[in-house]
Order: C-alpha cells, then sequence, then structure tokens
C-alpha cells in the first residue's frame, strides 16, 4: 500500500474519531453511527502489511488476531496485560465465532470497552522480532510516523466511554454492524406456527404461520433465529433485516433473496379448522363467539406459590388448595389464542382473565385426574415476581383432555419453550430496531 493510501486510511480513521461524543450518561452503545466505521479503519490498519501464511488450498492461517492472541506471552506482567489476557479468554470462549476474523473483531470491541488497543500496539511495537515476525516493511505498525498518528488515535479514542454488548457477537464473522438482539419466550403450545429455512449457514424465518405461537410472541418473516433452547443455530450439524434506518441488515440481503425467490405456500391452509379437529377430535367443545372453546369447570380456588412458577408446584398446590376446602363455584374455561378466561357460570362474571404469556405451567395430579391447575403470574413470565396457582375440576374426561392439548399440555407437566431470535436492525442510524430483524 503506498504512503498516501496509508496517509487516508488514518486520516478517515482520524476524522471519525473527532465526531465521536461521549459521556458517562451517555456512552457510546451498539447504535452509534460512527461505531462500525471506526472499528472496520482499526481492522484496517491493523491488516496493512500483515504477512498471510498460507496453507495448501489456498487456505489463510493468519489474521490480526493471531498475534494478538499470542502476545501476553512477549509483554511485560502488569495490570493492563492482565487486562488483555482477560480479554482474550473472553473472545476465546465466544462460541458464537467460528474464524480469525469474528475473533478479532470481538476483542476489538472487547478492547474499546476496556480501554486497551493502545496498550495492545504499544506492546507489539515493543518487541521488534515479534513485530517483524508478523508484519512486512509496508506495514503502517513498521512506520514510525504513521504508527505513530495511529497510537495518537487509539490515544483520543480511549479518552471515550464504550458501553457495547459483547455477548452479541452472532454476525461478527461476517459484518461489523451489530442487528438487536431479542429473546423471545414461548408458553406451551400445539405447534410453534414457524417455517424456517436453512441458507448460507443461518436459519431463516420463511413463514409465520397465523395459527401458531410465534407470531403472538413477536417473531415475523425474515427474522434470523440463532439459538433455541439454549443451542447455537449457526453452522448446523451440530431477514427481513431491516435496520434502525430502514436498509436491509447486509448478512441477511442475500439469505433473504434465496427465500423470496421461492416462497412458502401454505398447502393445506387451516386458519379456518377448529383446534380439537386439529388434534384428532371427532367433536368440538361449545365454542364462544370470541374464544376457541368453552369448557365446564368446578373452581376450587387459588393458592399464592410465591417465586416458583414451574410445573413442581402443581401437586402439592392441588392438595393444599383442597385442604382449604373453600365453596366450589362452577365456571366456564374459555381458551382464545391469546389468553385463558375464568367466567362464573351463575352470574356470567368474569372471575379471572391470564394471558398465556403470563402462564408459566400447567398440569395435573397422577392420583387425581380429574383435578386441572395452571400456573400464572401477575405479570409476563420472564418478569414475575409472583405467581398463583389455580385449581379446578373438569369431570368429563374427553373434555378434560381437549383442555390439556388446547392449554399446551397434553401430558400434564410442561413448562415453556425459549427461542433466541436475531431481529436484524442496524443500530446506529438516523432513522430508527432477534438473536431476528424490524429486525435482525
Amino acid at each position: 500500500m503506498a504512503s498516501l493510501q496509508k496517509e487516508s486510511l488514518l486520516n478517515n480513521l482520524n476524522d471519525l474519531v473527532l465526531r465521536l461524543k461521549s459521556s458517562e450518561k451517555q456512552p457510546i452503545q451498539d447504535d452509534h453511527v460512527f461505531l462500525a466505521p471506526i472499528c472496520e479503519g482499526i481492522e484496517n490498519v491493523l491488516r496493512v502489511g500483515l504477512k498471510r501464511s498460507v496453507l495448501g488450498f489456498g487456505l489463510v492461517k493468519w489474521d490480526y488476531w493471531c498475534w494478538i492472541e499470542s502476545l501476553p506471552r512477549y509483554i511485560q506482567n502488569d495490570r493492563r496485560t492482565l487486562a488483555l489476557l482477560h480479554g482474550i479468554t473472553f473472545t476465546k470462549s465466544s462460541k458464537k465465532i467460528v474464524g480469525y476474523q469474528g475473533y478479532g473483531r470481538l476483542f476489538i470491541r472487547f478492547a474499546l470497552s476496556k480501554r486497551l488497543l493502545g496498550h495492545v500496539v504499544e506492546g507489539l511495537q515493543k518487541n521488534k522480532k515479534l513485530l517483524k515476525y508478523w508484519y512486512n516493511e509496508t506495514a503502517i505498525l513498521c512506520d514510525k510516523v504513521f504508527s505513530d498518528m495511529f497510537r495518537h488515535i487509539l490515544s483520543d479514542l480511549e479518552e471515550h466511554n464504550f458501553n457495547l454488548n459483547l455477548k452479541n457477537a452472532y454476525f461478527l464473522d461476517e459484518s461489523w454492524v451489530i442487528p438487536e438482539l431479542k429473546e423471545t419466550q414461548i408458553v406451551p403450545c400445539k405447534e410453534l406456527g414457524l417455517v424456517v429455512r436453512h441458507v448460507d449457514n443461518r436459519v431463516i424465518v420463511a413463514h409465520v404461520k397465523s395459527t401458531g405461537a410465534a407470531g403472538d410472541a413477536g417473531i415475523e418473516y425474515g427474522d434470523i433465529m440463532v439459538e433455541l433452547l439454549g443451542k447455537s443455530l449457526h453452522k448446523l450439524n451440530n431477514g427481513k433485516a431491516n435496520m434502525k434506518r430502514g436498509d436491509i441488515f447486509p448478512p441477511s440481503a442475500a439469505r433473504l433473496a434465496v427465500i423470496q425467490a421461492d416462497p412458502y405456500k401454505e398447502k393445506n391452509p387451516d386458519d379456518d379448522v377448529a383446534p380439537q379437529q386439529l388434534a384428532g377430535w371427532d367433536e368440538t367443545p361449545v365454542h364462544a363467539s370470541d374464544t376457541l372453546a368453552a369448557y365446564p369447570a368446578v373452581f376450587y380456588g387459588k393458592l399464592d406459590v410465591g417465586t416458583d412458577g414451574s410445573v413442581a408446584v402443581i401437586e402439592d398446590s392441588i392438595i393444599e388448595v383442597l385442604n382449604k376446602a373453600m365453596p366450589p363455584r362452577d365456571v366456564e374455561l374459555l381458551l382464545s389464542e391469546i389468553n385463558i378466561t375464568v367466567v362464573d357460570k351463575i352470574t356470567s362474571k368474569v372471575l379471572s382473565v391470564h394471558s398465556f404469556t403470563e402462564t408459566s405451567s400447567c398440569g395435573r395430579r397422577n392420583d387425581r385426574k380429574d383435578l386441572i391447575a395452571f400456573v400464572s403470574g401477575e405479570t409476563t413470565c420472564s418478569l414475575a415476581q409472583r405467581f398463583y396457582c389455580y385449581v379446578f375440576q373438569i369431570k368429563d374426561p374427553e373434555v378434560r383432555t381437549g383442555f390439556a392439548v388446547l392449554s399446551g399440555s397434553s401430558r400434564g407437566l410442561k413448562s415453556a419453550e425459549e427461542c433466541r431470535v436475531q431481529r436484524n436492525v442496524e443500530c446506529g442510524s438516523l432513522n430508527k430496531p432477534l438473536e431476528v430483524s424490524n429486525r435482525p
């Protein structure tokens, strides 16, 4: 690279840094418009003159991450070197990255947060042998004038406060743009209602069925799913990616084009089919006009179960409620697509309403299968601090089975499912967001 190009590269980086503004109350976060260009500028400087050891079949072995990883063995141990070791250990422990580029980018983000970049570059330049081993004479780091300019820029960067979500590293192998990460919890359900496609090592939502739970949870077409039940979906063996300013998230654009070229089509739409029929029932229970089904039951009362909303509390809670000997009430359990409503059968008064996002578990005792209970929090399960167990008797075995199927617990004890989705939203634009986009 010619001297003029190196100078231009450093000047562009310096201009971006000079335009930064931050404070303790307003740190630079992932959505800052200059963050990605600054990180890319630092990466470009570190790659100028870097020796590229090549293996057979054209595979590139080295990137700047390789010398950063080895650096602590060659520099003096002090407080900043310990911080460097911590950063290297943190970076290597990430399971969301698969290549040297991703590791290097995650480390740069870590180093910005901890004000370590200047120390890293200085440590390499002090060891002339190490510097010569990794870089040739054309490197910016091997030129005194240019390296001084670069270290001055890094010193200016250390004057700023960076508050970056270092756990959001799913796309660093592909892009410096950081999408919004959203965790979605879905209560027990008959089906998620998702159609996904595996495109270029990513799982993309190709269709969201109107009858499934995924749509109610906020998952949308074009979202990229990165984890399910804690398991990574990247490089399986083992989107509409809108950014805040309305652009397409770069890693999703090509993949989305594949889906759009061959869109999903439902061969047998079931929107008008009752869920009882989908479950294999010959008959459908009585329907209210605004519900999926209405089930006759006897309400025995509720019990405060504290902070534990799991199915483990149900069996004992049923016994405790029965021991209270509260007067039973004839009720109807109305199941809609989004909640359970308890209605007094005599007065038609609504006794309680429980959305499925608030309902953490449901089940029954093996020795009294006519007794069914569900646990509901005072708000969404992930935020609730207090849970209550509601106990009912359903005498008709067919109705009892149907209620279990529709409430997502045909086998009795089931807990909530979780999926992490990447919403492909570009952080840091002028206009305006899962592990999905409005999106990735």
